[in-house]
């Protein structure tokens, strides 16, 4: 499940991003999500002895990337 989620939100977020319908509410949640269990997440690879390096590196990528978009939020002016 965990997985699942990072990418989940950096698929909808680089939708709303394209499309142009970006709403503050959605980018502030992404963010706060980002800062609490995005951080736990990269917590838990980083301590996961089940993943490899490659696994590792891949999950901190997507958190990257997540990251990547909500800051694309923020700097979008036409998105407020």
């Amino acid at each position: 499940m965990k997985k699942i989620i990072i990418p989940a939100f950096t698929a909808v977020g680089t939708a709303l991003i394209l499309s142009g319908c970006v709403n503050r509410l959605l980018a502030e949640s992404y963010e706060q999500y980002l800062d609490t269990a995005g951080t736990e997440y990269l917590q838990y690879v980083a301590n996961d002895p089940a993943l490899t390096d490659d696994d590792k590196a891949a999950r901190r990528g997507n958190h990257e990337q997540a990251a990547a978009t909500a800051r694309k939020f923020k700097e979008t002016k036409w998105s407020w």
